[in-house]
């Protein structure tokens, strides 16, 4: 049985696939559906990011910063 966190991802993973297929859709030779296409490709990205934090728990970009013996380590 899947929890709640599994169900998400399979929801998030479904609706990139549905925004794939609408953004293929877009004519790229009309300026409105090439609007609509911008807004596509940020919901796509967005989704992506969500994804990959929801299966690693790591965010994109970040890191933290310790110290070891005196010296700065960064950890990524």
């Amino acid at each position: 049985m899947l929890n709640w966190a599994d169900r998400l991802i399979h929801e998030y993973t479904d609706g990139r696939q549905e925004l794939r297929k609408r953004a293929d859709q877009l004519d790229r030779d009309n300026s409105i559906d090439m609007n609509d296409l911008k807004q596509v490709n940020g919901m796509i990205e967005s989704t992506t990011l969500s994804l990959e934090w929801m299966i690693t728990g790591k965010q994109r970009g970040t890191f933290r910063r310790g110290r070891k013996g005196g010296l700065s380590v960064s950890f990524v």
